[in-house]
């Protein structure tokens, strides 16, 4: 007989143990930013802590800051290991944290530091490749950075490269297509990139691009839903991405918030940012939940900290009673997991593979089907959860492999 578990999809009541979020498109004010007012940080997620570092408040900065969602509290962290500065990237990939590029006092940077929250330490990386850079996006895709467009002071360029912590090394991918950019947007959705908006040549930019890590290809997608802007802010919850705030130039801001759904390439407007008209805020997702704030509007630094809850549910196993399920087996495996739905897939269904930090392992998309399988043969003995993303509900399911 099968050692399965069956999860539930769809919602008519929530149990216990993990939380049923009914909420949706809400913003919710949360403490201020420990480190005050500030423009032109950066931002990153390990496990279901946050962190946001360096930046501009008249000065340069090289603070890092912590933020626990759980208690709602900052805590200062080791300083930055580089100099102070401001308009850096950052991402997160395998447990460690990565800040750098950036500019300071018209110079712009090109050395990478890397973050260990274990150790609260930094170590510096090899620079990354292409030479100075500012104003340019990162995200991460499974155990991988990814950093590009901006350039030196003064100069704007397409170039994009990949981090691999692994091997502490940096690679050059496709450039991003369209025009050489500045101030745009970045954030991953599964296996993909997005890169959007931003500044060229003295215009505002709406157009959006998708990074396929497998074709190392760009795809032009839907141009982004609101005015052309740059110096906005964009995260990704579930299988959606958001775009908010920023402006067309000078001292004019906006406050609108976009939602983008790879799955029909479209645009949809949400509530709008509530923080007020501001650029250069940042943003970033910690446990299925957005949050955006920070920035300057051309004369105020804010210090203004907001939680986004899109809908995204997240729940477990049994908890839920639906006409629609999922079931999981053999639990525990000893290498193979096979996951049987009970309706036909009819659209994209997205299964990541995490450790039980939640660093993401692998990611699975299903298109169409009934039966699916994942392989854990490489995996260690232990415990680890499987996040299914389905019709904007995150499904999570602790599982262990022997």
């Amino acid at each position: 007989m099968k050692n399965y578990r069956t999860l539930y999809l769809g919602i008519m009541y929530c149990m216990t143990i993990i939380p049923c979020i009914a909420q949706t498109d809400i913003w919710t004010p949360k403490a201020n930013y420990g480190g005050g007012g500030m423009r032109k940080t950066v931002s990153f997620t390990i496990g279901d802590k946050g962190y946001f570092g360096t930046g501009f408040n008249g000065a340069n900065s090289k603070t890092l800051w912590e933020y626990d969602p759980g208690s709602d509290t900052w805590t200062q962290m080791a300083d930055f290991g580089g100099s102070a500065r401001n308009d850096a990237v950052a991402f997160a990939a395998k447990g460690k944290g990565y800040i750098g590029a950036g500019a300071a006092n018209g110079i712009a940077n090109k050395d990478f530091w890397e973050y260990d929250p274990v150790t609260n330490s930094w170590s510096k990386i090899d620079d990354i490749l292409g030479g100075e850079r500012v104003a340019a996006v990162a995200f991460s895709i499974g155990d991988f950075g990814y950093v590009g467009t901006g350039g030196p002071v003064g100069s704007l360029n397409k170039e994009f490269y990949r981090y691999d912590p692994t091997s502490s090394t940096w690679t050059a991918i496709a450039d991003c297509p369209g025009v050489a950019r500045g101030l745009a947007v970045g954030f991953s959705i599964g296996d993909k990139g997005y890169v959007g908006t931003g500044f060229a040549g003295g215009a505002r930019l709406d157009d959006f691009w998708e990074y396929d890590t497998t074709s190392n290809s760009w795809t032009q997608k839907a141009d982004f839903g609101g005015a052309a802007r740059d110096v906005a802010s964009g995260f990704s919850l579930g299988n959606k991405g958001y775009i908010g705030s920023g402006g067309p130039g000078g001292s004019v801001f906006y406050d609108d918030f976009w939602e983008y759904d790879p799955i029909t390439d479209s645009w949809t407007q949400k509530a709008n940012y509530p923080g007020g008209l501001f650029g250069y805020t940042m943003a970033m997702t910690i446990n299925n939940k957005g949050y955006m704030g920070l920035g300057s509007n051309g004369g105020a630094f804010s210090s203004e900290f907001w939680e986004y809850d899109a809908g995204v549910v997240a729940v477990g196993v049994g908890e839920l009673n639906s006409t629609k399920e999922l079931s999981l087996w053999p639990i525990p495996s000893t290498g193979l997991l096979h996951l049987d739905f009970t309706d036909q897939i009819k659209e994209e269904t997205v299964v990541y593979l995490k450790d039980i930090l939640g660093k993401n392992l692998g990611t699975y998309t299903f298109n169409y089907g009934r039966e699916h399988t994942i392989d854990l043969n490489n995996l260690e003995n232990g415990t680890y959860l499987i996040e299914i993303v389905r019709d904007s509900k995150v499904h999570v399911e602790r599982i262990i492999k022997i």
